[in-house]
């Protein structure tokens, strides 16, 4: 299982229901990375638009950021099969707003070229570790850039993984 995060977005804090404030990626690295039997077979990636980087990106607040470029890719792939949705991967979505999402079954052809498109895309983002840590990319970034201080920042600050 791979799931890929927009960076700006996975970090943001939530409010769920009655809990805490928490974000996507503490919710993946707590329960999916965590989880028992799949968190050996699970890996979870961070990613940062370009347009999102750099001097610009530094001197905005945190959610203006997102102003710059967000990563969109709402899509999944099961074997030969591929679920594109433009609504959130949520149990509202997936149950009653099916009209927001399109399944091509038995497509190997598109689900290979989904999947490169997907990999091409975590190998130039940071995997995200059970402990909320991250992994910088094998590949390099373009600009420069590594690891925002945003990201970071929110990653780590008062967050209770336990």
């Amino acid at each position: 299982v791979t799931l890929l995060l927009d960076a700006l977005r996975g970090v943001r804090p939530t409010n769920g229901r009655g809990e805490a404030p928490h974000s996507s990626a503490h919710v993946v690295a707590r329960r999916v990375l965590r989880g028992g039997d799949i968190g050996t077979r699970a890996r979870a990636f961070l990613y940062k638009v370009p347009t999102a980087r750099g001097l610009a990106a530094r001197a905005l607040p945190n959610r203006l950021v997102e102003v710059l470029g967000v990563s969109h890719l709402k899509v999944c792939v099961f074997d030969d099969d591929i679920l594109v949705t433009g609504a959130n991967l949520s149990e509202e979505y997936f149950w009653f707003r099916q009209d927001r999402s399109v399944c091509v079954s038995s497509a190997p052809r598109l689900a290979n070229e989904v999947t490169r498109l997907l990999e091409a895309v975590t190998a130039r983002a940071y995997q995200l570790a059970p402990s909320l840590s991250l992994v910088p990319p094998a590949t390099s970034l373009p600009l420069g850039d590594d690891v925002d201080a945003h990201a970071r920042d929110d990653l780590t600050c008062d967050i209770d993984v336990d």
